[in-house]
């Protein structure tokens, strides 16, 4: 069986958003800051999970565990975190290689039961493979500016070794 192009573990590199109306425009901002933590699993069965979040968001609790953590810690932590996972599709539409996830599990449990698609491409850049996911849905600011996102992701190099869990 040939494996996909998306199939495996990718690092996340940058999370920017590029106005709606112009999304070759320049970032205006980077939702996560300038060096965000990320990954996404893309299994050969069509099952996927992605977690990402920002440094600051990242750093430990003052407690010693999260069931004891206050709300302002759980705050913290949450609020800058997205996680989800569920079955996806590879398909083209409209000349475009797209991909859609069937959520099953959220922290936003607003896209439980809902699509998220993104526009895709694997491509080879100085030696390095990565993989471009662009969201089809709008993010809209606070102040009402209409936003599109793009997440670079770098195929990990770390491989596990056989028969290791």
């Amino acid at each position: 069986m040939a494996t996909h192009p998306i199939h495996g573990a990718w690092i996340l590199v940058s999370f920017d958003l590029h106005l709606a109306a112009d999304p070759t425009s320049p970032p205006i901002l980077h939702p996560l800051g300038p060096d965000p933590l990320g990954s996404i699993l893309f299994s050969p069965t069509g099952y996927m999970s992605c977690t990402l979040t920002s440094r600051e968001a990242a750093a430990p609790l003052k407690s010693p565990s999260w069931v004891l953590a206050d709300d302002d810690e759980i705050l913290r932590a949450a609020r800058r975190m997205t996680t989800y996972c569920g079955y996806y599709d590879v398909y083209e539409e409209n000349g475009e290689k797209r991909l859609s996830t069937h959520v099953d599990i959220a922290l936003d449990p607003n896209w439980i039961g809902k699509a998220q698609v993104r526009k895709w491409e694997v491509l080879e850049q100085g030696g390095r493979t990565v993989l471009v996911l662009r969201p089809v849905q709008e993010l809209v600011l606070p102040d009402g500016t209409k936003t599109l996102g793009r997440l670079v992701w770098e195929r990990s190099k770390r491989r596990e070794r056989a028969g290791r869990i």
